[in-house]
Formats: C-alpha cells, structure tokens, sequence
C-alpha cells in the first residue's frame, strides 16, 4: 500500500484521513 496517494482529508485538520493497520494473525485490536 503506498501512503503518500492517501489524501490527507477533506478540511484538515478538523476531518482527517488516517490509516490503522492491523497484521494478519494478530490479536483483535
């Protein structure tokens, strides 16, 4: 996944975009 083509969001910084990443065969977060 490349990051830098995530926009940052539509009004920043009140509306954000983020990413959470979650390893496969891991504990539920």
């Amino acid at each position: 996944m490349d990051i830098s083509k995530i926009p940052a969001g539509d009004n920043p910084p009140e509306d954000i975009n983020v990413v959470i990443e979650v390893p496969q065969h891991a504990d539920p977060v």
